[in-house]
């Protein structure tokens, strides 16, 4: 699949640059995602660690998952996954994550009725420009806030969204309540996700690595007036790491190590799919 499928919607909701792709894989591809210990296992809330899938439910609140980075690449279903992206037209531009959360979301039978993300902005002085999200064993409602507007989305399972331009800057976003009233119109979850949790991945490039990428394509393609203001958009924002400004010495080193990052991401085979 080369062209955008009619599975793709656009500006979802209204909210200029959101796009979501339904039914983007099968349930056995879905299945075997949610139950992959390299981006789920283990994960961490307020309360500590969590080792299975039954004490995250037990938890009772959203736990995290970061992918181990002690070999240089994230697990391979990541690349297949942004492939799929890029391929089914939903987002051809997309820069290769070098950052991946994963997130379970205990459901409307856990202790407190469903966990939730509160509203908030991913930071453009920490990560590029766009934001991929995946959700997988059960569907939820996502919601977008701007001044006095709010509007609420459908994230079905199996479903791949993408933040870009006002959507990922001008729009705040969280995830509702995984409640029995917000996932009424949801169909149940599968046998194999029996406490009907929901799990997530979140796919972002540091900002760093974002800007070295479209410096780098900038200097191979000077005439594509695209890709420079994609770079001039970007740079506005002074990449960092946390919440406080870098010094310039700083900035160099993370420049640097930007910029060895995508050598790393240049071994990755290209061909990566799913079957």
């Amino acid at each position: 699949m080369t062209t955008s499928s009619p599975l793709i919607e656009r500006n979802v909701g209204g909210v200029e640059g959101l796009h979501i792709y339904n039914e983007a894989f099968s349930e056995k591809i879905e299945k075997a995602i949610f139950f992959n210990y390299d981006l789920f296992f283990p994960s961490m809330n307020q309360s500590g660690y969590h080792f299975t899938y039954e004490e995250q439910h037990l938890s009772g609140k959203r736990c995290h998952s970061i992918p181990s980075m002690s070999q240089r690449h994230l697990p391979d279903d990541i690349y297949r996954l942004v492939n799929l992206v890029r391929t089914s037209g939903l987002y051809p531009e997309l820069v290769t994550p070098d950052y991946c959360l994963g997130l379970s979301y205990p459901g409307k039978e856990a202790s407190g009725g469903g966990s939730e993300f509160k509203m908030h902005f991913d930071s453009r002085f920490r990560w590029g420009e766009s934001v991929v999200g995946v959700t997988l064993g059960q569907g939820c409602l996502m919601c977008f806030v701007k001044g006095s507007e709010k509007v609420q989305i459908r994230l079905p399972r199996r479903s791949i969204y993408i933040m870009s331009g006002p959507s990922r800057t001008e729009w705040k976003h969280g995830i509702s309540k995984m409640s029995a009233k917000n996932l009424k119109d949801f169909p149940s979850y599968p046998e194999w996700n029996p406490l009907g949790m929901r799990r997530s991945l979140t796919l972002r490039c540091t900002k760093a690595v974002s800007d070295a990428f479209l410096e780098r394509e900038h200097q191979k393609n000077p005439e594509d007036r695209r890709i420079k203001e994609r770079l001039d958009e970007q740079t506005q924002y002074r990449p960092q790491i946390g919440s406080k400004r870098m010094k310039n010495s700083d900035l160099v080193i993370l420049r640097k190590q930007a910029t060895q990052h995508l050598a790393i991401i240049d071994e990755i085979p290209s061909d990566l799919c799913f079957e």
